[in-house]
């Protein structure tokens, strides 16, 4: 069951994490998990240990919740615990990934391209998160097209409604995003 709480700003979660509210912590997991392990897998290349290594590192950040002065310090901690936890995983693995040609290839990667990594993760985060503010049908049809890969036709045919139907959500939905973040045209316009 997810839990959406609405704090004043980002200094009021931030604060009500710091006083030790657990609704904040749930806050704070909802919006960052996703990322993290996008962040994670891109580095080891498993879904599981990159949940895992996740989780524990927001078990860290709760029980160091006093270190932190601001969001943007804490969102680095995850950002560099994940990267850390991550690359110590693959080197326990090492044996086991060795037999993987892709191995030295993750190592090398995450190295070289953390920072591009964590733009990445938090793009997508910020994606999904205005996503998730859109009315259910433009969601639904913008979903459908640009994350499914479906068509225009097959979106219609699958939600029963005229294609004109969602052409008109699909614009619609584009410009409620293009207001939510301002770098979306530009992403937008790489789909296309």
């Amino acid at each position: 069951m997810e839990t959406k709480l609405i704090y004043q700003d980002e200094a009021g979660l931030f604060q009500a994490f710091r006083s030790g509210e657990e609704q904040a912590l749930t806050s704070i997991f909802h919006q960052l998990y996703p990322s993290l392990c996008y962040f994670g897998f891109t580095i080891t290349g498993n879904q599981l240990v990159a949940e895992e290594i996740a989780e524990d590192a927001f078990v860290k950040i709760w029980q160091r919740r006093n270190i932190f002065e601001k969001l943007r310090q804490l969102k680095s901690y995850l950002y560099s615990t994940v990267h850390n936890d991550a690359l110590n995983w693959i080197k326990k693995n090492k044996n086991r990934l060795e037999k993987d040609q892709n191995y030295s290839r993750q190592l090398q990667f995450s190295e070289a391209n953390k920072l591009e990594l964590i733009i990445e993760s938090e793009t997508f985060r910020q994606i999904f998160t205005a996503l998730d503010k859109l009315p259910p049908q433009c969601r639904k049809v913008i979903t459908m097209i640009f994350l499914e890969g479906k068509k225009v036709r097959q979106v219609a045919e699958e939600l029963k409604v005229s294609q004109g139907t969602v052409k008109t959500h699909k614009a619609r939905g584009i410009l409620l995003l293009k207001k939510q973040i301002p770098t979306l045209l530009m992403l937008y316009s790489l789909l296309i």
